[in-house]
């Protein structure tokens, strides 16, 4: 398999039970991407979260932006995205971005690129043109990424999956998220899954 650079994360790193679970007490806000990214290379951005992000803080979270690391903004609702939020956004922020994942079922299927960032469709009804990865009633199309709504609980099903996912990649071989629902994994639990994909050469 061609694929050498999985980049496992979590879909809301700001998420309630990861704020309680994973973050040091104490820790100040603005220092908990960075620690964040200490981690895992790769974050999903909640639409709410990357809508409110001021010029300031944008302009720190690029500055923590390590060699490697990428972002994914994730969109619920596209009618509600201000225009002028998201040129800034997908500006300031430049190859910092990989890429969008979009759980809109009223998106464009046609629509395969945002911003020139590369869409990835996460539909329970339908499907872009290219690659394709169904997964427990998902259907994730257009730019290969993953998402998956909860994680098996052994090892040989996580391994499995992983192994699915690559193998639907097919010669792909550049960097490609691989994100858990934040309600559905511990720290910990990513951690794992994180160490799993390594010893599997991913």
């Amino acid at each position: 398999m061609a694929l050498q650079n999985l980049s496992v994360g979590v879909d809301d790193w700001q998420a309630c039970s990861w704020l309680e679970a994973y973050y040091p007490e104490g820790l100040p806000e603005d220092w908990r991407f960075d620690y964040y990214l200490n981690d895992f290379r790769s974050a999903l951005i909640a639409q709410a979260q990357w809508q409110a992000w001021t010029a300031q803080e944008l302009a720190e979270l690029q500055a923590v932006l390590r060699e490697g690391s990428g972002l994914y903004l994730r969109i619920d609702h596209a009618d509600a995205i201000s225009a002028q939020q998201a040129s800034l956004v997908t500006q300031t922020l430049a190859d910092g971005l990989m890429g969008v994942l979009v759980f809109d079922e009223a998106w464009p299927s046609a629509q395969c690129t945002w911003y020139d960032l590369a869409v990835t469709r996460v539909s329970r009804q339908q499907a872009c043109t290219g690659w394709q990865w169904a997964h427990e009633g998902w259907v994730l199309s257009g730019a290969p990424c993953a998402w998956l709504p909860a994680l098996p609980d052994e090892a040989k099903q996580q391994a499995a999956l992983l192994k699915a996912f690559v193998a639907s990649l097919g010669t792909h071989s550049t960097q490609v998220g691989f994100f858990v629902a934040a309600q559905a994994v511990t720290p910990a639990q990513l951690h794992q899954l994180k160490t799993l994909a390594e010893l599997l050469g991913y």
